[in-house]
């Protein structure tokens, strides 16, 4: 299973022989001056370098006090979605988390939007990984862990409910 990281993703927008905006990822460049053309390509080579020390993702981590506010706020069998991955401590099929919840994949769905929607909206990095792999029987499912650098403070935040 592997920790995949996103490209960089840059949309330049050009008016009038000039890039006006330039975005990274979906979030625009504060920009002091139009680009020429003929510079993008030196550009968006230096980005691509600066990307290298830089996280554009927008994403934040999480504090402590950030993890014990999203237990919070989230559902009680979404914090037990998450009791389980923490308690696993490594991958977890699909189909064991939907028999202890004792929840329908739909309803494994629903019970995952609450703190997908969390991530979003608070632009913080997602706590859990999800991977498409081969089961036993040869067959397609997936694996669900808990991100290993927020293991033990996922532990710990939960400690209290």
């Amino acid at each position: 299973m592997t920790d995949e990281r996103s490209a960089l993703k840059i949309t330049p927008v050009i008016e009038g022989g000039h890039v006006i905006t330039v975005e990274v990822n979906g979030e625009p460049l504060p920009l002091k001056a139009p680009i020429p053309i003929s510079d993008l390509g030196n550009f968006i080579e230096k980005l691509e370098e600066v990307a290298k020390y830089i996280d554009f993702s927008g994403e934040s981590g999480w504090t402590d006090d950030d993890l014990e506010y999203f237990f919070i706020f989230i559902t009680d069998r979404a914090r037990n979605f998450f009791k389980i991955l923490s308690t696993e401590g490594d991958w977890i099929i699909r189909d064991k988390i939907l028999s202890i919840l004792k929840v329908g994949g739909r309803q494994l769905a629903g019970t995952l939007s609450s703190p997908g929607q969390y991530f979003t909206y608070n632009r913080k990095e997602p706590l859990y990984e999800k991977e498409l792999i081969s089961s036993e029987d040869e067959s397609q499912t997936y694996a669900y862990r808990i991100k290993p650098k927020y293991l033990e403070s996922v532990r710990e935040a939960l400690k209290m409910f």
